[in-house]
């Protein structure tokens, strides 16, 4: 007769929405003295970002996110 091993129920992590371009844009503000609107498209991507990595960036198999692709990546080459 074969041994059973033990089942353990582990409950599924979850995470509250948050809104990093707040916090962001007050740093902005206050510890460069810079308008934080001039940052707003590089704060949106963030949180497209962060969203991505927290609600799963893709349904295919890459995992490459929509707002991944869409950025920008200078050319070094």
């Amino acid at each position: 007769m074969a041994a059973q091993s033990p089942l353990i129920s582990i409950p599924k992590k979850g995470t509250d929405e948050v809104d990093w371009t707040s916090p962001i844009r007050s740093t902005i503000s206050q510890s460069y003295g810079e308008d934080p609107e001039n940052y707003a498209t590089e704060c949106a991507s963030l949180q497209r970002c962060r969203q991505d990595a927290v609600k799963g960036a893709g349904s295919d198999m890459t995992g490459a996110s929509p707002s991944f692709l869409e950025t920008d990546v200078p050319n070094t080459s």
